[in-house]
């Protein structure tokens, strides 16, 4: 790791650079290899000229063709490994955690190396466990109102998002309700709130 662009606690918009790994072998690979696809290129358009004359063999024109083929192919395979030296953000959100610094050696395969923990809280999912009884009453796209003691007064609204058909040992059926947080009054990952069915409420 070269740079870093990041630091715990800040936002970071989807797609944004968080490092940069060394990238001098990588960026002479693809620089090679774009040189010779532009070669080739040039050799390909030539040849069709000459095809539509009559002044190659067919063996020419698909020699040509298959060079360009494989030229093309190894410049997208170039140009990706070149742009996979900046680590971008997968979605936006917080950072949470950080787990490199510069000069840090970044590894790959089953025991990858942890980059940043990102937090997005523009929606967020609440999880809580019902009676069996009233597992029944409740189904996907229900509205419900949660509060929270952090927000005393303000009310948030959110819809049953799924209710398991298989419960645990003490007979109550988990639930997850996904809401959109509130922009004045943003709540946080983590948090505890008090969740209010409107469906059973009207029962």
């Amino acid at each position: 790791v070269t740079d870093i662009y990041f630091n715990t606690g800040d936002y970071v918009a989807k797609g944004s650079v968080l490092a940069q790994v060394d990238d001098e072998l990588r960026l002479a690979a693809f620089q090679n290899a774009k040189a010779q696809y532009d070669k080739l290129k040039k050799d390909y358009d030539r040849m069709l000229a000459l095809k539509q004359t009559n002044s190659i063999t067919e063996v020419q024109y698909e020699n040509a063709k298959l060079g360009l083929t494989n030229a093309e192919t190894n410049l997208t395979m170039a140009s990706r490994q070149y742009n996979d030296t900046k680590i971008k953000s997968p979605i936006s959100g917080y950072i949470t955690a950080k787990g490199i610094d510069v000069g840090y050696l970044l590894q790959s395969g089953p025991q990858a190396s942890f980059i940043a923990n990102i937090v997005d809280i523009s929606r967020l999912k609440v999880k809580l466990n019902i009676p069996e009884a009233q597992a029944f009453s409740l189904k996907k796209g229900d509205k419900v109102e949660i509060s929270s003691e952090v927000f005393p007064g303000t009310t948030f609204y959110g819809k049953v998002n799924s209710v398991s058909v298989k419960g645990d040992d003490a007979h109550t059926y988990p639930v997850e309700i996904f809401l959109d947080n509130n922009q004045k009054h943003k709540l946080k990952a983590g948090m505890f709130c008090t969740v209010s069915f409107i469906t059973l409420d009207r029962n």
